[in-house]
């Protein structure tokens, strides 16, 4: 997705929520300031952090982001600072070796 000034957007596949198998898709919002994460395609990413849902718009004639995302089945988000995620595995066969 395409950054925004303060933040890099990505759309991610959920595993597991809370120990339990889970399936769904989240925006995560990654801080521009945070320089030294660098995620690629197909990383499996540990999270601990909560989940926001997605707010609606602030101005009625406004463009619904929210209502974009539902459309595209995300109806929450997660926002990341530093220190708040760790890889568990690189490359494309990450989530295929996953086990919960």
């Amino acid at each position: 997705m395409n950054p925004t000034t303060y933040n890099y957007r990505f759309i991610a596949k959920v595993l597991e929520i809370n120990h339990q198998n889970s399936s769904g898709t989240i925006l995560i919002e990654v801080s521009k300031d945070t320089t030294d994460i660098k995620y690629k395609i197909d990383d499996l990413l540990f999270l601990k952090i909560q989940l926001n849902t997605i707010s609606p718009p602030k101005n009625p004639h406004g463009f619904d982001y929210k209502n974009f995302l539902e459309r595209k089945g995300v109806y929450h988000k997660i926002s990341m600072h530093q220190n708040t995620t760790s890889v568990i595995r690189k490359g494309k066969k990450a989530s295929m070796e996953w086990r919960p």
